[in-house]
């Protein structure tokens, strides 16, 4: 299982395209079941820093080291792993079921 993670939009300065922003998220998935958790990072910025990205130069893979530097992703991807196995025991567990026999 791996965990997918995707920037999902940017919040910036339309005049010199410093980002402010970062909405993101990380799903994981297994055969027809999912998880995702959805989170925002507000960042600082100025044109001016030494290791500034214009933004029609920005990648998601630039942005998501933003996001790796300031959210703890070992521990979301724990605790998405841990909701997709709650999710399936319960499933698992489940001895219902519905339909008719003809």
């Amino acid at each position: 299982m791996a965990h997918n993670w995707k920037v999902y939009d940017l919040t910036r300065t339309a005049t010199d395209g410093v980002v402010s922003k970062v909405t993101y998220g990380c799903s994981l998935e297994e055969g027809i079941h999912s998880v995702r958790k959805i989170g925002e990072l507000e960042i600082s910025g100025s044109t001016s820093d030494e290791d500034f990205i214009s933004y029609d130069s920005l990648t998601e893979e630039d942005v998501l080291t933003w996001v790796f530097a300031s959210a703890d992703k070992t521990a979301i991807e724990a605790s998405l792993t841990a909701d997709l196995a709650q999710i399936k025991a319960v499933e698992e567990a489940n001895d219902e079921a519905q339909g008719i026999p003809w």
